[in-house]
């Protein structure tokens, strides 16, 4: 049973005992929002996905092929530490 059939199965157990009398209708709805019914937002969970990737896919490229480096100034005069031999 996948999380979508179970949650479905769920609110409907939930449903039955409201009608039933067993349950009052704040805590119906307070436990029927713990389980959702309807489906994933593909396109949101599609766009983190890219997100993702992107960022992963940058950081790969930085790392192992190397983009050119800045030279680093501790004097703050312009001049890089590998020149200060």
């Amino acid at each position: 049973m996948n999380p979508q059939s179970r949650n479905r199965s769920i609110c409907r157990e939930l449903a039955a005992l409201l009608r039933e009398g067993v349950l009052t209708e704040t805590l119906y709805a307070q436990l029927v929002e713990r389980y959702p019914t309807e489906g994933w937002d593909w396109r949101s969970l599609g766009r983190w996905f890219l997100i993702f990737g992107a960022v992963s896919i940058m950081a790969n490229w930085r790392f192992y092929w190397g983009l050119p480096r800045w030279p680093v100034s501790v004097a703050g005069n312009g001049s890089s530490t590998a020149d200060r031999r």
